[in-house]
């Protein structure tokens, strides 16, 4: 279940050709299916020279079995972009980043198609998808790993905090600790626009044994006069066959305070030698 701001329509079905491509006005979600193998949706669309176009699918990550591929080309059949599967680090357990994603500058005024296939040439009635063609609608994402924190007065915890760039957003965010409870405190972070981890540090002046408290680690950026504000989800670092990792989400952010631990003293019997004495 996906919701968005933009304009949505359906798709028209019979826009398998360029011939009856169906014209789409910018931004747009196209909500539409490849209802058969062999099946291919035709998109047609006007662009100027300059212009940046976003194309993006969203299927695999709604459980629609489609593994999409989009091709952009121009008025003259020339192939301007394609694009397969592109990985999304916010997309959970989903195994398979089957979904395409085109980011193109357009190299000349005139009117463009954009074709929307299965790679595997499947298709019925649960391939369903959501395309998304717009201008790029800068925007991140945070992730927080892990979930759990153990903090004591004389070491703080050192959580993580991933930040996923949409649309080519480069702009600088600033991390914050929500409402923390009293006796807990985070200073602020600044991530700069080509960072994509940094560490934050959660510290306590509490005493003994309190908690689990629950904690929101936001972060706030300025986009063309427009503040964004993005909670960042909690989440556990996991590794699929031993090479590709996924930030999978938790129900929460929570800290445990502990009491300091003295170190333990060494054992010693009456009379024995002091090493180096």
């Amino acid at each position: 279940f996906a919701l968005d701001t933009l304009p949505e329509c359906l798709e028209a079905e019979g826009n398998d050709t360029d011939r009856r491509a169906q014209r789409l006005a910018l931004p747009v979600i196209v909500n539409g299916r490849i209802d058969r193998p062999g099946d291919a949706d035709v998109f047609e669309l006007a662009g100027r020279a300059g212009d940046v176009v976003v194309a993006e699918v969203v299927a695999r990550r709604l459980d629609s079995p489609l593994d999409s591929v989009l091709k952009l080309t121009a008025a003259d059949g020339t192939c301007v972009a394609l694009q397969d599967d592109s990985e999304d680090p916010v997309a959970g357990l989903n195994t398979h980043h089957a979904d395409s994603l085109l980011r193109v500058t357009l190299p000349a005024d005139g009117i463009y198609r954009l074709r929307l296939t299965d790679a595997q040439h499947r298709g019925g009635g649960e391939f369903a998808y959501r395309l998304r063609v717009s201008p790029p609608q800068p925007d991140f994402a945070l992730r927080v790993v892990p979930s759990s924190l153990v903090i004591r007065s004389n070491a703080p915890a050192w959580p993580a905090v991933h930040v996923i760039r949409r649309d080519g957003f480069t702009g600088p965010i600033v991390l914050t600790l929500k409402d923390p409870p009293p006796g807990l405190s985070m200073k602020p972070v600044t991530l700069s626009g080509t960072q994509t981890m940094v560490r934050v540090g959660v510290a306590t002046t509490m005493g003994g044994r309190r908690g689990p408290f629950q904690l929101t680690i936001t972060g706030t950026a300025t986009n063309a006069g427009r503040e964004i504000v993005r909670a960042a989800v909690p989440a556990e670092d996991r590794m699929q066959a031993f090479l590709w990792r996924h930030l999978v989400p938790a129900e929460e952010l929570v800290a445990q305070v502990l009491p300091v631990v003295a170190p333990k003293s060494e054992d010693k019997k009456p009379g024995a030698a002091v090493a180096g004495k």
